[in-house]
Order: C-alpha cells, then structure tokens, then sequence
C-alpha cells in the first residue's frame, strides 16, 4: 500500500506543469527537488545503505524500504497542505528541509568530501562512498 501511494504520488507530481520557484529563498512551491549534478548518482556507507540523487529526487534506502523525498512532498501536496520546501546547493553542499508532519520537519544536509565521498550530517547521518 505504501508503495502505491508513493507511486500515485510520483504520477502525480509528473503531471504537473507548474514550474513555480522562489529562487530568491530556495523556497519550491512546486514539491519539485533539485539536487545538483555534482551529488547525482548512487551513494552507499559502510552498513549497505543507499542514497540515490536523481535529477529531480532523493530515494533512502536503509533495509529495502525505499523512502522518497518528492513522494513525501507530494503527499502534502495531495492533501492541499504547504510542504514548506527549502533547497540549497552549492559546489560542495546539498541541503534539503521539508515538513515531515504537522509540527516536524525533516532535514538533509550533504557536504561533499571528494568527488567520490560525502558526509550526511542531517537524516541518515554517516559518511557516503560513490557507486
């Protein structure tokens, strides 16, 4: 069930035409995630969890339940409520906060290490190796 919401969630946001951003802020009024390209691709640590960045997600994947950024925020979408989106990047951060519920938020702070290694200080602390 779970991953047929997640599902209709991502059909959802696809149908979207609306390419509204406050770039002034890094405020998305869309739902939309932006990871840059430098953080792009497959991340794993030493106990086999995964991080994957695409161009317009990022997918956890702690025991092979995966969890996406942009299905959660289209969940708040759906129920007409303001996710509260905030994104920055820059050449070697990646930084990520939505509204997990009515009164939390949930984090994501990436810093870039090497091209091959990064370090997550936010949800799913650790040190990242590239695939």
């Amino acid at each position: 069930m779970k991953k047929l919401l997640v599902l209709l969630c991502a059909v959802f946001m696809y149908s979207c035409s609306s390419d509204e951003h406050d770039s002034s802020n890094g405020n998305s009024k869309s739902g939309r995630v932006n990871p840059p390209a430098w953080i792009q691709g497959t991340w794993s640590d030493t106990k086999g969890k995964t991080i994957q960045f695409t161009k317009n997600d990022l997918i956890i994947d702690p025991n092979g339940n995966p969890y996406s950024a942009k299905g959660e925020i289209a969940y708040f979408i759906i129920k007409d409520e303001d996710p509260e989106i905030v994104e920055s990047a820059t050449e070697t951060t990646y930084n990520l906060e939505f509204k997990e519920s009515a009164s939390s938020k949930k984090n994501f702070k990436f810093t870039k290490i090497s091209d091959t290694e990064l370090e997550s200080t936010g949800y799913s602390k650790g040190i990242y190796t590239k695939k």
